[in-house]
């Protein structure tokens, strides 16, 4: 457990897209906005999770084309996000002359953000592969 703990802290303790996704969205509304994608955020780490431990995560890393298209759609929902916001607040300029920005995801909410954030992160699926696995205890054959 301590070479666990040793091994990931230095993975949550660095700041990435997730934190930025939960620290726009505190200072945009609030504390809850910010625990909703928290909480979607640790949703799409289950879901790789799952995935590790029915063996998909494996074959996705396995085969170049599979990690292609994770990292493809990745890439197209990153984009998405930046074009849409740049476009929203081209869009949107009151008479003042002072443009409202309007986050073009927000319809997902917190939750779904944080989530597709994750899901299409091939770095999390990377982490379930390589660091989970050399801290597992085996099975002992015929013994529960």
């Amino acid at each position: 457990m301590i070479g666990f703990v040793a091994a990931v802290t230095p993975l949550v303790l660095i700041p990435g897209t997730s934190f930025v996704l939960v620290s726009r969205n505190v200072i945009a509304g609030s504390r809850r906005d910010g625990a909703r994608v928290a909480l979607g955020t640790v949703c799409g780490l289950l879901v790789h999770a799952a995935f590790a431990a029915v063996g998909l995560s494996a074959l996705a890393m396995a085969s170049a084309k599979a990690m292609t298209v994770v990292k493809l759609l990745g890439a197209v929902y990153l984009v998405w996000l930046g074009v849409s916001t740049w476009r929203s607040a081209k869009a949107e300029a009151p008479p003042t002359g002072h443009r409202v920005w309007h986050a073009p995801w927000g319809g997902l909410g917190g939750f779904g953000q944080g989530l597709w954030l994750n899901v299409l992160n091939p770095k999390a699926a990377s982490v379930y592969l390589t660091l989970v696995p050399q801290f597992e205890i085996p099975p002992r054959c015929g013994k529960w």
